[in-house]
């Protein structure tokens, strides 16, 4: 049976944790001069292990002690503030119906530290992850369990750069909003995946080994279309990027040295940009190396270099004419090296064996129920798209059923 995490049980059953009906706090706008009230019908101080399911009926407040979920689920149906303390999903789900703000009641760098390192431990936030930490990755723990975000992704790192590092076997779901980066992440040979577009503001996103799949477009960029100070590391043959929607490089850094290597596909527009004349922004995409980008995408895709030659691919391979599938905005050859020929991708192959069987389309079921969140063929994302939508799920598997029984003898996809 569910117990609800009011002020009177816990007050008389679990004296540690400090529960304060109707508790009221004042946030600041930006500009000082605004300010709205955020109302509490829980507040947790002092340390906590659950020893039952319990549900908060409104927002809840962290603002100190060790929470332990102890195998048990805490379910907070309005917004979770977590301001100092650490909480320990030890097994148990935490769900927010509302957002997850690790972060300061004022959006200031907070002490409060989450910790996931058991594979049975999940949290699930309905609203937007805010990740605004002081304390680094030997605080914040992310290496088992599943975290699921629905809203906005936002990674913060006025306090530490390095407050969600995941590793190991901790996944990340998002099926909701945006993605937005403003610290350092290390892919370290896992796979992110945007549904929406990625906001990368500030720090660097080290691909490592890894996938980055982003479904809409990626923005190197600030909301308003400002530079940034970001940057995109590709230091190895197996770093994969591929982007769904346009792609924008728009930082003040100089990239020259870190896209050395790995692939980056693009299916709609590619913008490189540089509104200060910045010496150091000339080369926010000089590609060097063995790095390549893929223009893949179905219609006509532009291209604009606003610094050339300082910034310009490296290898470009192009899937269509490149007189009637690309739109290049500048008049000479920006690249160095050009490839005609498609690599050869066998749809439906999750494996690369080679083959399309009853294999490949377990793997698929398995991933659109969440089983698996990568194929063992490098390619295997692009494979799996049999009607080359963007999309990964149960319309696919059905082609995939109908292909292998023999039904339909090619796949929509082109």
């Amino acid at each position: 049976m569910k117990k609800k995490l009011c002020s009177a049980i816990l007050m008389s059953f679990l004296c540690v944790f400090l529960c304060v009906l109707n508790s009221h706090a004042q946030v600041q706008t930006e500009e000082g001069m605004e300010q709205k009230e955020e109302v509490y019908a829980s507040v947790i101080s002092e340390n906590l292990t659950l020893s039952g399911n319990f549900v908060v009926e409104g927002n809840l407040l962290i603002r100190g002690g060790n929470v332990n979920l102890n195998g048990h689920n805490l379910i907070v149906e309005g917004t979770l503030r977590h301001v100092d303390g650490s909480l320990r999903i030890n097994g148990g789900t935490l769900e927010v119906k509302g957002n997850y703000y690790i972060e300061t009641i004022k959006g200031d760098e907070s002490d409060g530290t989450l910790v996931m390192s058991t594979a049975s431990g999940t949290v699930k936030v309905f609203g937007d992850f805010v990740m605004n930490s002081a304390m680094g990755s030997g605080y914040n723990v992310f290496s088992a369990g599943v975290m699921e975000v629905k809203g906005n992704f936002i990674q913060k790192g006025s306090g530490s750069s390095e407050n969600f590092v995941a590793k190991s076997n901790h996944k990340l779901k998002l099926n909701g909003g945006d993605l937005i980066i403003t610290a350092n992440i290390d892919l370290n040979g896992h796979t992110l995946v945007a549904k929406g577009n990625l906001w990368h503001i500030e720090g660097r996103i080290s691909v490592n080994n890894g996938n980055l799949i982003v479904y809409g477009s990626y923005y190197i960029e600030s909301f308003e279309g400002g530079q940034v100070d970001a940057k995109l590391a590709m230091l190895n043959e197996k770093d994969y990027v591929q982007v769904f929607g346009d792609f924008v490089m728009h930082s003040i850094s100089d990239n020259g040295s870190i896209l050395r290597a790995g692939t980056l596909e693009v299916k709609g527009d590619f913008y490189q940009r540089n509104e200060r004349n910045n010496s150091n922004a000339v080369r926010n995409f000089e590609a060097n190396g063995t790095h390549r980008v893929r223009l893949s995408g179905d219609k006509v895709q532009t291209v604009v270099f606003i610094d050339y030659p300082n910034s310009m691919f490296n290898i470009l391979e192009i899937t269509k004419s490149l007189e009637t599938g690309y739109l290049f905005r500048n008049e000479a050859q920006v690249w160095k090296v050009l490839e005609t020929e498609e690599k050869s991708i066998l749809y439906g192959d999750l494996n690369n064996d080679g083959v399309i069987n009853s294999v490949d389309a377990s793997m698929l079921k398995r991933y659109i129920i969440g089983i698996i969140d990568e194929f063992p063929s490098e390619n295997g994302l692009v494979a799996a798209d049999l009607n080359g939508d963007g999309k990964i799920n149960s319309v696919d598997s059905s082609l995939m059923t109908r292909y292998i029984l023999g039904i339909i003898e090619e796949f929509p996809v082109k």
